[in-house]
């Protein structure tokens, strides 16, 4: 029996099994190397592959018929005894545009045709998301686009220095003329008045409705255009519930912010006693017909407690929605498909859900990608490519990648967490080694890190308080220039979200072609967006009730690498010192079985990271690699790799391994954080 099949398939000679080895077949090089972007391994022949016989005239007359062009797949399967079969060592193609031919023989590279070639050469193509069936043996998989209720968060509409547009008003004699709203109360305003200016025949509407009791000062400030000289007929009061109006002085001023002409300016700054219930007028009435230019900045009322005074502001909801999505197994399973051309291959643990089979929903398996289209109701598509969305979940989750060969030759595609790829167990032993070398991973140590999400832009006022933006870490005393990137393509800014529902029904096109990722809990009908539950404290905001991706704040997702980060410290502790943001969120959150607050713009001490996996250094050495124990190796890539010398023992994880037949090995491990 012999120890080796190989197996070509072309359109033009269909499938052929060669009789002959290939000439190079012993003395091949082979290339196992780690991504650190996706954690993940890739297997390579890197090394000419050269054909006799029977094999040579496949390839060549393939070749023959179509040039360079031709298609011809390559597998090769290798006997394992302790299965007493057969098991795939290599799926690829021939790379025919290299191709030597000789009188004897034929030479030509291969390439990968694996998952990890497709996921390589496609992982910036953009993907539509859509919902589809999904088919395989008697198994269907329904990739069905989700439907989830976004619930409404508060945004506070400050009414303070404000200006409001310009008017043209035309009045007649004993109109009244006042700022606020021509119905009373409005609910999303909470009694406050919306820049605006209202002409009323003769009623009178408030501006403003107590709901505390206490002393109450408040500012006004009218202008009127002074030009049409009718200033003394608009006479101005305020009036506190049914009581008697009180007649409020004006005075003439020149220029006024904002407006490019003269004013009389009507200001009134008062303090008067309210109980809750009471309500506050304040109005001009006009005393004979005129035309004139009008403008409000602001209408702002203080509580006076203590003579410290702090602006209150209008406080806005909006009413739930519903809006379509695809949750993050399907998302992923969508795209990977798409890309690689093969049916369901994804296992993800941490992605997966109970009603896919699995145990438990994974930690990051209740997240909704959309689009700004769909949070707005419209019709629209999700798009993103490979890349963009493993980025999106490594920087909120610290997320790997990496494809796996099975037994019978099918791959699949294994997302889960760092640690998965860094299991802390030892998987092989080496003991016939030599010239054992250290060096440090400078490519691996990091003196600032780039955290948060994609820019974004809204019209909200409050939003300065926004925790999904981005924030700059350093680590003091590193005097390597190496950013760690962690910056998230998606957009998670809870007042982008809210902006974007509100447009609902409009035209504004703003962020529709944008992803978004919102995190959610199941509900008794399906899915809605989450806010703090699960959370036992949230601090630093207003109203956590109506947040949106509490989860997924920055300091949160940046402590998730913190097996990652906690390298750069191997040697010393320290801080993880915050040095700059977009945002000035005040956020602290505390979840069940948590020790300490989770805050947004904080320096972080370094022995409160998660213990790293590995320390930025670096063993290179040579060693006897018979066929078994590569074997060994390869099935147990992510696990550690004990190198014993007659001076030391080493351990640490795969980085690179390139083996040729003669048993001979060069490695490259990456130091684990482990002491046998």
């Amino acid at each position: 029996m012999t120890n080796w099949r190989f197996i070509f398939n072309s359109e033009e000679r269909g499938e052929y099994e060669t009789a002959h080895e290939p000439m190079s077949w012993r003395d091949r090089e082979t290339r196992l190397v780690r991504d650190m972007n996706t954690y993940g391994i890739t297997r390579e022949i890197t090394s000419p592959i050269v054909f006799i016989k029977d094999a040579k005239a496949y390839v060549q007359d393939v070749f023959n018929q179509s040039g360079y062009n031709a298609n011809i797949t390559f597998r090769v399967f290798e006997y394992n005894p302790l299965i007493r079969d057969y098991e795939q060592y290599f799926s690829g193609v021939l790379i025919l545009k290299g191709i030597e031919i000789g009188p004897s023989e034929l030479q030509v590279m291969a390439t990968p045709n694996t998952i990890q070639e497709r996921i390589k050469n496609r992982g910036n193509t953009e993907i539509e998301l859509s919902s589809t069936f999904s088919i395989g043996g008697n198994a269907v998989f329904v990739e069905n686009e989700i439907t989830a209720t976004l619930h409404s968060r508060l945004i506070v509409q400050s009414q303070s220095n404000i200006w409001a547009n310009e008017k043209t008003i035309a009045m007649t004699s004993g109109q009244h003329l006042q700022v606020g709203w021509d119905e009373y109360p409005k609910d999303d305003l909470k009694g406050w008045i919306k820049e605006r200016v209202t002409i009323a025949s003769s009623e009178v509407f408030p501006v403003y409705k107590c709901e505390e009791g206490g002393n109450h000062v408040f500012d006004v400030f009218f202008a009127v255009d002074s030009s049409s000289g009718y200033e003394d007929e608009l006479q101005f009061y305020y009036r506190l519930n049914d009581n008697s109006p009180v007649p409020v002085s004006t005075s003439y001023v020149s220029v006024v912010d904002g407006f490019s002409y003269s004013f009389y300016l009507v200001e009134f700054d008062g303090t008067i006693a309210m109980d809750p219930g009471d309500t506050f007028y304040f109005y001009g009435v006009c005393g004979r017909n005129f035309t004139a230019k009008v403008g409000v900045r602001g209408f702002t009322r203080y509580p006076a407690i203590d003579d410290d005074r702090f602006t209150v502001n209008a406080k806005t909801y909006n009413e739930p929605n519903e809006a379509g999505g695809f949750l993050s197994f399907e998302a992923f399973n969508q795209v990977l498909k798409s890309v690689t051309d093969r049916k369901t291959i994804l296992s993800s643990s941490i992605l997966g859900r109970t009603d896919l089979g699995y145990n438990v929903d994974g930690a990051a398996a209740l997240n909704m990608i959309t689009s700004g289209a769909k949070i707005a109701n419209k019709t629209g598509t999700v798009k993103t490519t490979l890349n963009k969305l493993l980025k999106a979940f490594k920087c909120a989750y610290n997320l790997g990648m990496s494809v796996v060969s099975l037994p019978d030759g099918t791959e699949k595609v294994v997302i889960e967490e760092m640690a998965h790829f860094f299991k802390n167990k030892v998987g092989v032993t080496l003991t016939d080694v030599w010239n054992l070398r250290k060096r440090v991973a400078v490519d691996l140590v990091h003196n600032r890190v780039n955290a948060g999400y994609t820019n974004y832009e809204t019209d909200v006022n409050n939003s300065s308080d926004d925790f999904c933006t981005q924030s700059t870490y350093i680590i003091p005393g590193l005097f390597i220039e190496n950013e760690l990137d962690l910056l998230n393509p998606f957009i998670a800014s809870m007042y982008a979200i809210e902006q974007k529902r509100r447009l609902a029904g409009s035209d504004d096109e703003k962020f529709d072609n944008d992803v978004f990722i919102i995190s959610l809990v199941r509900d008794i009908e399906g899915y809605k967006s989450r806010t703090n539950e699960g959370f036992e404290s949230v601090l630093g905001i207003e109203d956590p009730a109506s947040a949106y991706n509490l989860d997924l704040h920055l300091s949160r997702c940046l402590e998730r690498h913190g097996n990652y980060i906690a390298s750069n410290y191997y040697k010393k502790n320290g801080l993880l010192g915050y040095s700059a943001s977009e945002s000035a969120s005040n956020l602290q959150t505390l979840k069940s079985g948590e020790n300490r607050y989770k805050e947004e713009r904080k320096a972080i001490q370094s022995k409160a990271l998660t213990n790293p996996l590995w320390f930025p250094e670096v063993y290179e050495f040579e060693a006897k690699l018979t066929t078994s124990q590569d074997r060994e190796v390869q099935a147990k890539m992510f696990e550690i790799i004990e190198v014993v010398t007659p001076y030391e023992t080493v351990y640490g994880y795969l980085m690179e391994r390139t083996r040729s037949e003669g048993n001979e090995a060069t490695f490259t491990l990456l130091r684990a954080n482990y002491n046998g």
